[in-house]
């Protein structure tokens, strides 16, 4: 697993949550009937724009709880996204498609879905500008069989390694494997 690979989700979640630009006024929110694939892109969408209320609106509660809490989490990952920025690393173009087929189980349904996101850097010592679309894996959670979804990004983790921290997700997700592509 490369470096972009292994920073993906963390990297989605720190650009999320702090930058003096972060919107307010709500949550945005998807038309009536919305498939999970248009809610999975407001969610992925909000983590690009710094969209913070978007963002938390749509992130499984657990997310937050275990950074301690909105704030706490805001706090924690400001130092990491400054060090991002510093670095000259933006994320754009979020796309999110492929839905797999919903698994019911502890009264949710959940699907997998492939995120795209492209990720721009500027390469150490020589300066050369560096860009990678990097495909992961997005799981939709539902409680009330698909009006409402809730995220979790688990970049190219596997379910078993997931299923230790978040063992509500169900045996038979399947998270398939993706690789990056750039230059």
């Amino acid at each position: 697993m490369n470096r972009i690979q292994i920073l993906f989700p963390f990297a989605l979640l720190l650009g999320a949550l702090h930058f003096p630009n972060c919107q307010s006024g709500g949550a945005k929110k998807p038309k009536p009937g919305a498939s999970v694939e248009e809610v999975a892109t407001i969610y992925v969408n909000s983590m690009l724009e710094h969209d913070v209320e978007t963002y938390a609106a749509y992130v499984i509660p657990q997310e937050i709880e275990k950074a301690g809490g909105l704030e706490k989490m805001r706090e924690l990952i400001k130092k990491d996204a400054e060090y991002y920025k510093g670095q000259g690393v933006t994320l754009s173009n979020g796309k999110v498609d492929r839905p797999s087929a919903i698994s019911k189980c502890n009264g949710e349904s959940q699907c997998v879905l492939r995120q795209q996101v492209t990720w721009e850097w500027k390469e150490m010592g020589t300066g050369t500008q560096k860009k990678a679309v990097v495909e992961s894996n997005l799981v939709a959670i539902s409680k009330d069989d698909g009006a409402n979804w809730k995220f979790l990004s688990v970049g190219g983790q596997d379910l078993a390694t997931v299923r230790l921290q978040f063992p509500n997700l169900c045996a038979d997700l399947v998270f398939p494997k993706y690789g990056s592509t750039g230059q």
